[in-house]
């Protein structure tokens, strides 16, 4: 069985970030530390890819910056019913693909010495003698901190939680070009 201090399953943002942050905290755990996704990168995510400029303070401060390309958006409206609300300003928040934006972050992730191993679901996990053991279609770890980072659809929350209704979102998401103007 392989042995870790600390399992991160999901190499989306939560995921990558939370395991630069640990590994900004505490480098001797790099070596203890391991990310699993049941995906590969670059994999297709179904998401609006809006990100606020606090994404990139967030990720400056862990060393790694986005290079992926972004589209401005400098006005928005919410609706509250049948009240909307309105947002505007330079920048409010940016649209980006999050297929090329997770394969960034992990790439950039991998290269901080960060162990990220894809295309291996997670199958079940469970407490036993202190430490929570995951059984994934490729093999078994034990580790004495899961961290959950695998979106809204969380095998972590369920198997551990024993959660049986999702929150489920609706997204349309509809690709095409666009001018600055």
């Amino acid at each position: 069985m392989n042995k870790y201090k600390i399992i991160i399953i999901g190499s989306g943002p939560a995921g990558i970030s939370t395991a630069l942050s640990l590994k900004k905290i505490a480098p001797d755990l790099v070596d203890d530390l391991l990310v699993l996704d049941k995906a590969k990168h670059p994999r297709h995510k179904l998401c609006g890819g809006g990100v606020t400029d606090f994404a990139d303070i967030i990720l400056d401060g862990l060393g790694i910056e986005s290079r992926v390309t972004k589209f401005p958006i400098h006005k928005a409206c919410l609706y509250f019913g049948e009240k909307p609300v309105y947002f505007e300003r330079e920048n409010l928040f940016y649209i980006i693909r999050r297929n090329e934006f997770d394969a960034d972050l992990a790439e950039q992730a991998r290269s901080a010495g960060i162990q990220i191993r894809e295309e291996e679901a997670l199958l079940n996990l469970k407490h036993e003698n202190n430490q929570v053991v995951l059984e994934t279609d490729k093999a078994d770890y034990a580790a004495n901190v899961v961290i959950g980072a695998d979106g809204a659809n969380s095998v972590v929350r369920k198997k551990l939680f024993q959660q049986q209704q999702s929150r489920v979102s609706r997204l349309m998401e509809i690709i095409v070009p666009a001018t600055p103007a």
